[in-house]
Protein backbone atom coordinates (compact mmCIF):
# COMPACT_ATOMS: atom_id res chain seq x y z
CA UNK A 1 0.00 0.00 0.00
CA UNK A 2 1.14 3.55 -0.82
CA UNK A 3 -0.07 6.24 1.57
CA UNK A 4 -1.14 9.80 0.73
CA UNK A 5 -1.77 11.40 4.11
CA UNK A 6 -4.78 9.61 5.59
CA UNK A 7 -5.55 7.82 2.29
CA UNK A 8 -3.93 4.67 0.99
CA UNK A 9 -3.80 3.09 -2.49
CA UNK A 10 -2.39 -0.13 -3.84
CA UNK A 11 1.22 0.35 -4.87
CA UNK A 12 0.60 -0.28 -8.56
CA UNK A 13 1.37 1.55 -11.80
CA UNK A 14 -0.54 4.85 -11.85
CA UNK A 15 -0.79 4.94 -15.66
CA UNK A 16 0.51 2.77 -18.51
CA UNK A 17 -0.75 2.38 -22.10
CA UNK A 18 0.06 -0.97 -23.70
CA UNK A 19 -1.48 -2.69 -26.75
CA UNK A 20 -4.38 -0.24 -26.87
CA UNK A 21 -5.23 -0.67 -23.18
CA UNK A 22 -4.93 1.85 -20.34
CA UNK A 23 -3.64 0.13 -17.19
CA UNK A 24 -3.97 2.04 -13.92
CA UNK A 25 -4.35 1.40 -10.22
CA UNK A 26 -7.58 3.37 -10.51
CA UNK A 27 -9.80 3.38 -13.61
CA UNK A 28 -13.06 3.17 -11.68
CA UNK A 29 -14.30 5.96 -11.45
CA UNK A 30 -11.41 8.09 -12.69
CA UNK A 31 -12.18 7.33 -16.34
CA UNK A 32 -15.62 8.90 -15.95
CA UNK A 33 -14.10 12.01 -14.35
CA UNK A 34 -11.62 12.30 -17.23
CA UNK A 35 -14.47 11.93 -19.75
CA UNK A 36 -16.35 14.85 -18.15
CA UNK A 37 -13.25 17.08 -18.33
CA UNK A 38 -12.55 16.00 -21.92
CA UNK A 39 -16.17 16.81 -22.82
CA UNK A 40 -15.78 20.33 -21.45
CA UNK A 41 -12.58 20.77 -23.48
CA UNK A 42 -14.21 19.45 -26.66
CA UNK A 43 -17.26 21.68 -26.33
CA UNK A 44 -14.99 24.69 -25.81
CA UNK A 45 -12.82 23.86 -28.83
CA UNK A 46 -15.88 23.38 -31.03
CA UNK A 47 -17.49 26.59 -29.82
CA UNK A 48 -20.67 24.80 -28.77
CA UNK A 49 -23.10 26.85 -26.71
CA UNK A 50 -24.93 24.52 -24.34
CA UNK A 51 -26.40 24.45 -20.86
CA UNK A 52 -24.21 21.62 -19.68
CA UNK A 53 -23.18 20.69 -16.15
CA UNK A 54 -20.28 18.42 -15.17
CA UNK A 55 -20.99 16.88 -11.77
CA UNK A 56 -18.50 15.04 -9.52
CA UNK A 57 -20.03 13.21 -6.57
CA UNK A 58 -18.50 11.46 -3.55
CA UNK A 59 -18.97 8.18 -1.69
CA UNK A 60 -20.41 6.19 -4.60
CA UNK A 61 -19.17 2.85 -3.28
CA UNK A 62 -21.08 3.14 0.01
CA UNK A 63 -24.45 3.99 -1.50
CA UNK A 64 -24.17 7.02 -3.82
CA UNK A 65 -24.08 9.41 -0.86
CA UNK A 66 -23.07 12.43 -2.95
CA UNK A 67 -25.46 11.63 -5.80
CA UNK A 68 -28.41 11.06 -3.44
CA UNK A 69 -27.71 14.32 -1.61
CA UNK A 70 -27.62 16.16 -4.93
CA UNK A 71 -30.85 14.53 -6.13
CA UNK A 72 -32.68 15.40 -2.90
CA UNK A 73 -31.43 19.02 -2.97
CA UNK A 74 -31.79 19.34 -6.75
CA UNK A 75 -30.71 22.82 -7.76
CA UNK A 76 -30.36 22.46 -11.53
CA UNK A 77 -33.01 23.82 -13.92
CA UNK A 78 -36.14 21.80 -14.61
CA UNK A 79 -35.73 19.57 -17.65
CA UNK A 80 -32.04 18.82 -17.14
CA UNK A 81 -31.25 15.18 -17.90
CA UNK A 82 -28.51 13.20 -16.20
CA UNK A 83 -26.03 10.78 -17.77
CA UNK A 84 -23.72 8.77 -15.53
CA UNK A 85 -20.27 8.20 -17.06
CA UNK A 86 -18.41 5.34 -15.43
CA UNK A 87 -16.70 1.97 -15.82
CA UNK A 88 -18.22 -1.43 -15.23
CA UNK A 89 -17.37 -5.12 -15.58
CA UNK A 90 -18.44 -6.76 -18.88
CA UNK A 91 -21.90 -8.33 -18.76
CA UNK A 92 -24.75 -9.15 -21.10
CA UNK A 93 -22.61 -9.88 -24.16
CA UNK A 94 -20.72 -6.57 -24.03
CA UNK A 95 -17.14 -6.78 -25.28
CA UNK A 96 -14.17 -4.57 -24.50
CA UNK A 97 -12.87 -2.72 -27.55
CA UNK A 98 -16.23 -2.56 -29.36
CA UNK A 99 -17.20 0.87 -28.09
CA UNK A 100 -18.73 2.34 -24.94
CA UNK A 101 -21.82 0.66 -23.52
CA UNK A 102 -25.12 2.51 -23.45
CA UNK A 103 -26.51 0.88 -20.33
CA UNK A 104 -30.09 -0.39 -20.37
CA UNK A 105 -29.76 -0.45 -16.60
CA UNK A 106 -27.64 -1.77 -13.77
CA UNK A 107 -27.95 -4.30 -10.93
CA UNK A 108 -30.62 -2.26 -9.16
CA UNK A 109 -32.78 -0.59 -11.83
CA UNK A 110 -33.68 0.07 -15.45
CA UNK A 111 -32.72 3.54 -16.70
CA UNK A 112 -34.85 6.29 -18.27
CA UNK A 113 -35.92 5.26 -21.76
CA UNK A 114 -36.04 8.76 -23.26
CA UNK A 115 -32.56 9.79 -22.07
CA UNK A 116 -31.16 6.43 -23.20
CA UNK A 117 -32.72 7.03 -26.61
CA UNK A 118 -30.81 10.33 -26.90
CA UNK A 119 -27.52 8.41 -26.56
CA UNK A 120 -28.64 5.76 -29.05
CA UNK A 121 -29.73 8.45 -31.54
CA UNK A 122 -26.40 10.28 -31.29
CA UNK A 123 -24.40 7.08 -31.76
CA UNK A 124 -26.40 6.18 -34.88
CA UNK A 125 -26.32 9.70 -36.37
CA UNK A 126 -22.59 10.20 -35.83
CA UNK A 127 -21.70 6.56 -36.64
CA UNK A 128 -19.98 6.08 -33.29
CA UNK A 129 -19.48 2.40 -32.38
CA UNK A 130 -21.46 1.69 -29.22
CA UNK A 131 -23.06 -1.26 -27.49
CA UNK A 132 -26.48 -1.39 -25.84
CA UNK A 133 -26.46 -3.84 -22.95
CA UNK A 134 -27.63 -4.50 -19.42
CA UNK A 135 -24.58 -4.29 -17.16
CA UNK A 136 -25.84 -5.82 -13.92
CA UNK A 137 -22.54 -6.48 -12.18
CA UNK A 138 -22.90 -3.32 -10.10
CA UNK A 139 -24.86 -0.09 -9.84
CA UNK A 140 -24.19 3.55 -10.72
CA UNK A 141 -25.44 7.06 -10.00
CA UNK A 142 -28.15 6.83 -12.67
CA UNK A 143 -30.10 4.54 -10.33
CA UNK A 144 -29.91 7.10 -7.54
CA UNK A 145 -31.06 9.92 -9.81
CA UNK A 146 -33.99 7.99 -11.27
CA UNK A 147 -35.02 6.93 -7.77
CA UNK A 148 -35.44 10.60 -6.81
CA UNK A 149 -37.26 11.59 -9.98
CA UNK A 150 -34.37 12.88 -12.11
CA UNK A 151 -34.46 11.38 -15.65
CA UNK A 152 -31.14 9.55 -15.99
CA UNK A 153 -29.25 7.18 -18.26
CA UNK A 154 -25.81 5.62 -18.07
CA UNK A 155 -22.81 5.08 -20.31
CA UNK A 156 -19.95 2.81 -19.37
CA UNK A 157 -16.47 1.84 -20.48
CA UNK A 158 -15.89 -1.85 -19.86
CA UNK A 159 -13.42 -2.56 -17.07
CA UNK A 160 -10.89 -5.34 -16.65
CA UNK A 161 -9.61 -6.44 -13.22
CA UNK A 162 -12.69 -4.87 -11.63
CA UNK A 163 -11.77 -3.26 -8.28
CA UNK A 164 -8.14 -4.36 -8.80
CA UNK A 165 -9.14 -8.03 -8.64
CA UNK A 166 -7.64 -10.12 -11.48
CA UNK A 167 -8.89 -13.66 -12.24
CA UNK A 168 -6.01 -15.23 -10.25
CA UNK A 169 -7.18 -13.53 -7.01
CA UNK A 170 -4.10 -11.32 -6.71
CA UNK A 171 -3.97 -7.53 -6.86
CA UNK A 172 -3.41 -5.81 -10.21
CA UNK A 173 -4.03 -2.63 -12.15
CA UNK A 174 -7.50 -2.15 -13.59
CA UNK A 175 -7.58 -1.68 -17.36
CA UNK A 176 -9.84 -0.25 -20.07
CA UNK A 177 -9.72 0.05 -23.84
CA UNK A 178 -8.30 3.37 -25.03
CA UNK A 179 -10.62 3.21 -28.05
CA UNK A 180 -13.64 2.73 -25.77
CA UNK A 181 -12.64 5.75 -23.68
CA UNK A 182 -12.29 7.88 -26.80
CA UNK A 183 -15.66 6.56 -27.98
CA UNK A 184 -17.33 7.55 -24.72
CA UNK A 185 -15.97 11.09 -24.97
CA UNK A 186 -17.01 11.35 -28.61
CA UNK A 187 -20.52 10.02 -27.92
CA UNK A 188 -21.30 12.19 -24.91
CA UNK A 189 -19.95 15.24 -26.78
CA UNK A 190 -22.15 14.44 -29.78
CA UNK A 191 -25.17 13.93 -27.51
CA UNK A 192 -24.72 17.28 -25.77
CA UNK A 193 -24.13 19.06 -29.08
CA UNK A 194 -27.23 17.53 -30.69
CA UNK A 195 -29.43 18.37 -27.73
CA UNK A 196 -28.06 21.91 -27.57
CA UNK A 197 -28.75 22.51 -31.27
CA UNK A 198 -32.49 22.36 -30.70
CA UNK A 199 -32.98 21.08 -34.23
CA UNK A 200 -35.89 18.78 -34.97
CA UNK A 201 -34.81 15.17 -35.40
CA UNK A 202 -36.51 11.82 -35.37
CA UNK A 203 -35.80 9.88 -32.22
CA UNK A 204 -34.89 6.21 -32.14
CA UNK A 205 -38.30 5.50 -30.58
CA UNK A 206 -40.14 7.43 -33.30
CA UNK A 207 -38.21 5.58 -36.02
CA UNK A 208 -39.01 2.24 -34.38
CA UNK A 209 -42.70 3.14 -34.21
CA UNK A 210 -42.63 4.05 -37.93
CA UNK A 211 -41.20 0.64 -38.82
CA UNK A 212 -43.79 -1.17 -36.73
CA UNK A 213 -46.66 0.89 -38.17
CA UNK A 214 -45.40 0.17 -41.72
CA UNK A 215 -45.36 -3.54 -40.93
CA UNK A 216 -48.89 -3.31 -39.54
CA UNK A 217 -50.11 -1.67 -42.76
CA UNK A 218 -48.41 -4.35 -44.87
CA UNK A 219 -50.17 -7.08 -42.90
CA UNK A 220 -53.63 -5.52 -42.93
CA UNK A 221 -54.68 -7.69 -45.89
CA UNK A 222 -53.85 -10.83 -43.93
CA UNK A 223 -55.79 -9.49 -40.97
CA UNK A 224 -58.83 -8.85 -43.19
CA UNK A 225 -58.53 -12.30 -44.75
CA UNK A 226 -58.37 -14.02 -41.38
CA UNK A 227 -61.39 -12.08 -40.12
CA UNK A 228 -63.45 -13.01 -43.20
CA UNK A 229 -62.54 -16.70 -42.85
CA UNK A 230 -63.75 -16.68 -39.25
CA UNK A 231 -67.08 -15.17 -40.37
CA UNK A 232 -67.54 -17.93 -42.90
Amino acid sequence: VEWFGDFGMWKLNPFVIHDGLIHSRVCDDLVGCCAILALLMDLSKRGVTANFYGIFTRAEEVGFMGAVKMAKDWWLPEGVRFVSLETSAPRGGAEMGKGPVIRVGDKMSVFDDAVTAELIDAAAAEKIPAQRCLLDGGSCEATAMNLYGIPAAGMSVLLGNYHNCPPDRGIAEEFVSLADVKGMIKLITATVERMASGGKRESAKAAMKKRIEKRMREHEKYDRASKSSWKE
